[in-house]
Parts: C-alpha cells; sequence; structure tokens
C-alpha cells in the first residue's frame, strides 16, 4: 500500500483570454500552479501532470466573463497517504514531547508523545550545543529503547510509524504518526 498513485482526473477550468490562441499553454500554467499542493478534488498533493486532453472542441464564454472555461482529463501523479498506512521517515528532530520525521525528503510528520509507547522508548535528554558565531544553540536529544539502549531511527534514522492524522494547511499536508502496535485503537488516540 504506497502513498503515491497515478488517476486520471478530470475538472472544469477557466482560461485567462490571454491564452485564447494558445489555450494548451494556459491549462498547463495552472496545472503547473498546483504543483506540490494538496487538493481535495485528487485527495492528495499533485506531483506530476501529464497527458492533458481537451474534453471537447470548443471552450464556453459565459456572460460578460473574459475567461473561457473548458473540461479537460489529465494523467495525475499524487501523493496520497490514507489515516492507518504504514510509511516510512527520517528522524530529522527529537524532543522530549515529539519526534518530527521527513518522508521522501519532502514531507513532514509528528510523532507526539502520546504516539510513542514510554514502556519500550524513553527520552534522552542532551547536552545544550552552540552553533556559529551569530546562529542560536539546539538542544539535542534522542529516543531510544528502553531495553537495548537503541536510539530511534538507529544508525539510517529511520523509523517505520503508522499515519493516524492529516493536517492541511495553506494547501500543505502534514502528517500526525504513531509508533504504538495498535495506533488506531481509540484508548491510544489523544
Amino acid at each position: 500500500d504506497l502513498p503515491f498513485t497515478r488517476i486520471r482526473a478530470t475538472m472544469t477550468v477557466s482560461i485567462p483570454p490571454m491564452f485564447a490562441n494558445n489555450p494548451r499553454r494556459g491549462v498547463e500554467e495552472m496545472l503547473d500552479s498546483l504543483v506540490m499542493k494538496y487538493s481535495p478534488t485528487l485527495e492528495g498533493v499533485l506531483l506530476a501532470h501529464s497527458e492533458l486532453q481537451f474534453l471537447s472542441s470548443t471552450a464556453l464564454l459565459i456572460a460578460d466573463s473574459p475567461f473561457s472555461t473548458a473540461r479537460i482529463s489529465y494523467s495525475a501523479l499524487v501523493w496520497r497517504p490514507r489515516i492507518g498506512m504504514r510509511l516510512r521517515g527520517t528522524v530529522s528532530l527529537c524532543g522530549p514531547d515529539h519526534v518530527g520525521l521527513i518522508m521522501e525528503r519532502t514531507w513532514n510528520c509528528s510523532i507526539p508523545r502520546w504516539g510513542i509507547d514510554e514502556n519500550v522508548w524513553e527520552f534522552v535528554p542532551g547536552v545544550r550545543e552552540w552553533g556559529q558565531e551569530g546562529e542560536e544553540g539546539v538542544d539535542n536529544g534522542w529516543w531510544k529503547t528502553r531495553m537495548s539502549g537503541d536510539p530511534l531511527g538507529a544508525e539510517k534514522k529511520s523509523v517505520d510509524f503508522t499515519v493516524v492524522g492529516m493536517t492541511i494547511a495553506n494547501q500543505m499536508l502534514s502528517l500526525t504518526g504513531s509508533l504504538l502496535t495498535d495506533p488506531l485503537n481509540p484508548a491510544n488516540l489523544p
């Protein structure tokens, strides 16, 4: 069950008058502006589009609007994670209240403390390190297993987790994850 999918999408688009002589270019520019943004109709983040087709040989002009409208179809590559899906992320930040992950070097996931089994994991605070002159220092710390003492993510810093929540803000999608064995059990959710 991968979060990447290719679908055939259809939509109605408004084509600005400046593209009256080349509506294809206008639609492609509009689709380009949607890349890497969450789309409710695609139920995910548009990564790429291709195979643009106009579903009619003519466009419509409605009332006083200078914009023509047309139905289009296109092939879309979409990043579409789902609640309950198992994904892998790279640890980017550890704190006593959460773990921050990056997936595919692009998307954020936060695993809050309630999604970490404290019978299995323990947070170890680190020593404050200072950056270069003029930079702020950062507190280091990590989560380790109580049994072996291995850090979360070990050497490669990769962690398998279950998606338990999704947040969409400003057309950006971020995930909430869990390391619990039964993460979708209502008793394990806040």
